[in-house]
């Protein structure tokens, strides 16, 4: 089974802005909500910072444009995410209650990302040639 690592790093730029960068391997795709959702984190462990977020595929050598964020779009983030994690809870209740219902609760959804997943080989949702 393929390993996965992570590398993110946050440091200071000359003008105190706090930058938030994201390494890339392979085919990932630069996701500016994942650039939202540092920068939303950023905002609780340092609320009186300026920060922006950016990807660097260390592969491919292409880097992302910094995405940085309103206060509005920080909140938008914020109730947007807390919308999903009482959905996720309310989820799991379920599941608790009837495991028998897993597929159900939880549908898969293949497509693409199937490829890179590392448990492929095991499961029946699989597809094995998902046109680009």
């Amino acid at each position: 089974m393929a390993q996965r690592g992570r590398f993110l790093v946050w440091f200071a730029e000359e003008d105190d802005t706090l930058h938030i960068l994201d390494f890339k391997t392979g085919h990932s795709d630069f996701d500016r909500r994942q650039g939202y959702i540092y920068l939303l984190a950023a905002s609780y462990w340092y609320p009186q910072q300026k920060a922006v977020a950016s990807f660097y595929n260390l592969e491919n050598g292409k880097w992302s444009e910094p995405i940085s964020a309103t206060y509005n779009t920080l909140k938008a983030f914020q109730i947007e995410l807390a919308l999903i994690a009482q959905r996720h809870q309310e989820d799991l209740r379920r599941y608790r209650k009837n495991s028998a219902d897993f597929s159900q609760i939880f549908p898969q959804n293949p497509g693409v990302s199937c490829r890179y997943c590392p448990f492929n080989s095991i499961c029946e949702f699989t597809i094995s040639e998902v046109s680009t």
